[in-house]
């Protein structure tokens, strides 16, 4: 037996692909979406890491 793939999908496509998601899900995915920045999420990420580090370092 052979497994078949589907072509590589990130989870926000395949989410706009389903049938299953209704039309008025996708629009305000879509929505939101074309509101975020990537490099932006990094730096938050990374800013919410460090006050993670800083309160373990205090309880340790």
């Amino acid at each position: 037996m052979v497994r078949q793939y589907g072509v590589p999908q990130t989870p926000y496509a395949r989410v706009l692909a389903a049938a299953e998601v209704s039309a008025e899900t996708k629009a305000r995915l879509r929505a939101l979406h074309a509101t975020l920045n990537p490099f932006q999420l990094g730096r938050d990420i990374e800013r919410q890491k460090q006050a993670i580090e800083a309160r373990r370092r205090l309880t340790a």
